[in-house]
């Protein structure tokens, strides 16, 4: 199961952090979702599934790059959650 955390909304945009895998292994990423468009964009600033106009990508690596720290930090609150997650399945 991924973990998903709503970060902030700016306009028509929602951005997520999401644990999950991508190609089978867990990768720093987070989400974008617009009404109808949904993207996975590297914690590096990268485009790594979806695809949206250039103008609207730009936008969304622009809020990238200004929330950066915050990405980062739920990013790793992310991974701790999933660690207790799998040490409280492993107890029980």
């Amino acid at each position: 199961m991924e973990t998903i955390h709503l970060i902030e909304q700016s306009g028509s945009i929602n951005y997520y952090i999401q644990f999950g895998k991508i190609q089978n292994l867990y990768y720093p990423h987070f989400v974008a979702v617009l009404e109808d468009s949904k993207i996975k964009v590297a914690l590096d600033h990268t485009l790594i599934e979806g695809s949206i106009s250039p103008e609207i990508l730009n936008e969304i690596f622009q809020w990238s790059r200004e929330h950066n720290e915050i990405l980062h930090s739920e990013w790793e609150m992310a991974v701790k959650e999933k660690k207790v997650n799998l040490y409280l399945k492993k107890a029980v």
